[in-house]
C-alpha cells in the first residue's frame, strides 16, 4: 500500500526545506510548523485556532521564513528530519484512515507529537494539544518521542520517487522487522548461553544479556505497525522449511557462538537500515548495539588448546634473569619441577638482543616441559620467539593492539588494580588478568594496595575466567589469598630468591589445591 500527499503538504514541505537550508536541520520542526501556519486561511491554521492558538501569537523564532513559491521536492530530496516527520505523519494518518491523501492536519500532528517541546511552546500562547489529539485521534504509544539529535546520524536516502511524492506504508515491512528482530534476539541468546554455561564467564554473559534487553527497548521506538505479531506468517516464510541435511549440522561450541554473533550483527544491520526511515534515534541505538557485538567476538576466538592449559594453571612465575639466587636456568627448571606452569619473562634493563637470547632459552625449556611462556610488555618479541603470549600493564598498549601483532592464537594477559579495570580487561578480550597488588612486595613498590577486598570482589564475579592474584604472595600470605577466593597466584621473589625453588613452588601449589 502507498500513501499520497496532498498538494498543501507538498508545498509546506518544500517551504520548510528551503527555509532550513538557511537556518539548519535543528530548526526543521519549527520551519515546518511555520510553513503550515503561514496561511491564516489554511487548514492547519484554522485547526490550530479552533484548538486555542491565537493567530499570530506564535513566532518560529527564525530570522527569515521563505514564503515564496518553492521548488517542488520529492521525499528523497527533502532534508532528513523532514523525511522523518512526513513518514510519521503517514503512520498517524493510517491510524485514522485506510486510504486517501496525507493532509496538512496530520503533518502538523506529527510535528507536535515528535517534538513535545514545540507543543509546549504553542500551549504557552493558548494552544491545547489534547484538543488537537481528540480531533485527529491519539497517536500510537510508540510514537511518543524523546528528543532526537538528527546530526548524530546520516539518514539513508530512499530510492528516487515519482514526480508526485508518495509514502510507502510501513505494514509491508512488518514481516521483515518481526523476523529480523526475532533472529537477532535468538542469536544473542545462543551466544549468551555459551558465555554462561560453556565459558562460565559472568562478565561476558551480563554484557550479552544487556545487549539483548537493550534491543527490546530500542524496538519500542519503532511504529506499532512494524512490530505487530499479526504480521507473522511462518507457513509462508521461505526459510522456514529446512531442505538440506547439512543445515542441521553444527560446528564446535566456540564456532557456534561466533556464528550466532555474526547472525546477530547481520540482523541488527537490517533493523538499523530500515529504522532510518522512521526513527534516527532507533537507528543510531541499533548501530551502537551492533558495534557492541563486534567487541564480543574476540572473547570467543581465543586459542582453545592454549586457553585450556591456561585455565588449569595455578602457579605463575615472573622471572628476571639476573635476580635468581641459584642461577636463572636452575631457578626456572626447578620451579617448573615444583609445579609452575606459566613463566613470564620480565627484563626491564636488557637490550632487545640480550632479551631475545634469554627468550630463546626459555622457549626451549618451556617447550620441553609443556609450560606456557609469556613475555612482559612486548608482543613483538613474543611473536619473534613464538612465545605463548604477552602480558600488558595498565600503561601499556591496548589488548586489541597486541592482538594485531599476535593474532587470536596467542594469550594476552592484563594487570588490573580495581574491579572496573578487571571488567574492562575481560570486555577487551584479555585471556587472563593479574589481580593485585594484594600485599606489599619486596621486588616492587606500590603507592597503594588493591588488597584482599579486591580479590574477594573479583572472585565473586569472575566465574571461570582465569586470573592470578599477585603482589607479595609467598608461603606466609598465600593462605590468606586463597581464603579470599584466589585459585591462581603469580609470584616472583619467593622463587627467584629461593635456595630450593622446587620445594618452595611445591609448597605454594599445595596451598592452592588443598581445598579442591
Amino acid at each position: 500500500m502507498r500513501l499520497d500527499c496532498s498538494s498543501a503538504v507538498l508545498r509546506a514541505l518544500a517551504v520548510a526545506h528551503e527555509s532550513i537550508a538557511l537556518h539548519g536541520d535543528e530548526l526543521a520542526p519549527r520551519m515546518l510548523m511555520a510553513a503550515l501556519l503561514h496561511d491564516p486561511d489554511g487548514a492547519p491554521a484554522l485547526l490550530a485556532a479552533s484548538c486555542g492558538l491565537v493567530p499570530g501569537a506564535w513566532n518560529a523564532g527564525a530570522n527569515e521564513i521563505l514564503v515564496n513559491e518553492p521548488a517542488q521536492q520529492t521525499i528523497s530530496d527533502l532534508a532528513p528530519p523532514l523525511r522523518i516527520l512526513v513518514r510519521h505523519a503517514g503512520i498517524l494518518f493510517r491510524e485514522a484512515f485506510q486510504e486517501g491523501e496525507l493532509t496538512t492536519n496530520y503533518l502538523m500532528l506529527a510535528v507536535l507529537v515528535r517534538h513535545p517541546d514545540l507543543a509546549r511552546e504553542l500551549e504557552s500562547v493558548g494552544f491545547v494539544m489534547s484538543e488537537l489529539e481528540q480531533r485527529l485521534g491519539p497517536p500510537p504509544a510508540t510514537l511518543v518521542p524523546v528528543p532526537v539529535e538528527f546530526n548524530d546520524l546520516v539518514v539513508a536516502t530512499p530510492p528516487k520517487l515519482e514526480e508526485h511524492p508518495i509514502i510507502d506504508e510501513p505494514e509491508p515491512l512488518a514481516r521483515l522487522i518481526d523476523a529480523t528482530a526475532n533472529r537477532a534476539r535468538e542469536a544473542l541468546r545462543v551466544a549468551e548461553d555459551h558465555a554462561r554455561f560453556v565459558r562460565d564467564n559472568p562478565v561476558v554473559t551480563l554484557e550479552l544479556k544487556d545487549i539483548r534487553h537493550e534491543l527490546t527497548k530500542v524496538l519500542g521506538l519503532l511504529p506499532n505497525a512494524w512490530l505487530s505479531p499479526l504480521a507473522r506468517n511462518v507457513e509462508a516464510d521461505l526459510e522456514f522449511e529446512i531442505t538440506a541435511a547439512e543445515e542441521m549440522q553444527r560446528p564446535q561450541p566456540v564456532e557456534l557462538a561466533l556464528r550466532n554473533l555474526k547472525r546477530a550483527q547481520e540482523s541488527l544491520r537490517t533493523l538499523e537500515e530500515h529504522s532510518t526511515t522512521v526513527s534516527p534515534e532507533a537507528a543510531l541505538a541499533l548501530m551502537r548495539l551492533r558495534y557492541r557485538t563486534y567487541a564480543m567476538e574476540s572473547l570467543f576466538t581465543g586459542p582453545v588448546s592454549i586457553l585450556s592449559r591456561l585455565a588449569s594453571a595455578r602457579l605463575y612465575f615472573l622471572a628476571t634473569s639476573n635476580a635468581c639466587s641459584v642461577g636463572f636456568e636452575r631457578a626456572v627448571k626447578e620451579s617448573i619441577a615444583g609445579g609452575v606452569t606459566v613463566i613470564q619473562s620480565r627484563e626491564k634493563k636488557l637490550a632487545d638482543r640480550e632479551w631475545l637470547a634469554i627468550l630463546d632459552l626459555l622457549r626451549r625449556w618451556t617447550n620441553d616441559s609443556d609450560v606456557l611462556l609469556i613475555v612482559n610488555d612486548r608482543p613483538d618479541l613474543a611473536l619473534l620467539v613464538e612465545a605463548d603470549g604477552v602480558h600488558l600493564g595498565q600503561d601499556d598498549m591496548e589488548v586489541k593492539q597486541a592482538r594485531r601483532i599476535l593474532g587470536h592464537h596467542r594469550i594476552v594477559g592484563k594487570s588490573t588494580h580495581s574491579l572496573d579495570q578487571f571488567r574492562l580487561a575481560v570486555m577487551e578480550g584479555a585471556d587472563y588478568a593479574g589481580v593485585g597488588p594484594v600485599f606489599q612486595s619486596s621486588t616492587k613498590e606500590f603507592n597503594s594496595l588493591a588488597g584482599l577486598d579486591y580479590v574477594r570482589d573479583v572472585a565473586a564475579i569472575s566465574g571461570s575466567h582465569p586470573w592470578f592474584a599477585l603482589g607479595g604472595i609467598h608461603a606466609g600470605t598465600v593462605a590468606m589469598a586463597v581464603s579470599a577466593g584466589a585459585r591462581r597466584v603469580a609470584v616472583s621473589n619467593v622463587l627467584a630468591s629461593s635456595r630450593q625453588p622446587s620445594v618452595d613452588a611445591a609448597q605454594l601449589l599445595h596451598e592452592l589445591v588443598r581445598d579442591d
